[in-house]
């Protein structure tokens, strides 16, 4: 299994060696390659290292290793926020409350501890990119419903709008109903504070002193495609609006 993690910060406010921080706080896995602009060279240890310490650019990067592992940070669409994104084997790093809380800072928007494999297929629109060999039958099986229609070589094109798990890119952050969320000032601009800490259905939620939105959705990271968590990801759906906050962008 693979654990995301998915943060967002407001880019006037990140901090130029707050890459190294994240990379340094989360990264188990030994790299091979290094990306920035879109070209790859082996990974150099002090070379790279220093690059990820004075990182101060737009471009995006790309750190990973031969197993699928990797390190990442760009600008979203929109440019107005920074997202940092860790996928990496659970066996080498399940990160506990402590781990994301201890990056919380003026501008973080929102943080995510999710099952990586599930939220990679709930968000596919094409069945071309399901090949990879880490899927389980299980998650697999959670798309089973999902309508399509066929392109012009005869394969599925998924609406993931019927998902539960799907992952969407607003101007503002990335939403997904993850199995831990941590919620920030900015993101009370698509939903507010107060409407957060009513929603019914999740196992633990609540507002920390720095006034941040904790919310666990269900009890098992392992688990997301049973029928009961993708139940409560349905309702973490319609509580937010998924919908409503895309369709405002447009």
């Amino acid at each position: 299994m693979k654990i995301g993690i998915q943060l967002s910060y407001d880019k006037d406010l990140f901090p130029k060696n707050k890459l190294y921080e994240l990379y340094s706080s989360y990264v188990k896995f030994t790299p091979v390659a290094f990306t920035k602009k879109y070209k790859s060279v082996p990974w150099k240890e002090s070379k790279h290292i220093k690059q990820l310490r004075t990182y101060n650019d737009n471009d995006s990067i790309f750190v990973s290793d031969r197993n699928w592992n990797s390190f990442s940070s760009g600008l979203a669409r929109s440019k107005s926020f920074r997202n940092i994104s860790i996928e990496q084997d659970a066996s080498l790093f399940l990160p506990a409350n402590q781990d994301i809380t201890d990056h919380i800072q003026e501008g973080f928007v929102t943080g995510y501890i999710y099952h990586e494999t599930y939220t990679y297929v709930q968000s596919q629109i094409s069945e071309t990119t399901l090949f990879r060999e880490d899927i389980e039958q299980e998650i697999l099986d959670s798309i089973k419903q999902t309508p399509y229609k066929l392109d012009m070589f005869n394969k599925k094109r998924f609406d993931i709008l019927y998902n539960p798990g799907r992952q969407v890119l607003t101007a503002t952050t990335w939403l997904m109903p993850a199995w831990k969320m941590w919620l920030g000032e900015p993101f009370f601009r698509l939903c507010p504070k107060e409407k957060i800490l009513q929603f019914p259905h999740a196992t633990r939620i609540e507002e920390l002193p720095n006034g941040i939105v904790f919310v666990q959705l269900f009890d098992n990271i392992a688990d997301p495609y049973t029928v009961e968590n993708k139940f409560r990801q349905w309702k973490w759906q319609e509580w937010i609006d998924f919908d409503q906050i895309l369709a405002s962008e447009e």
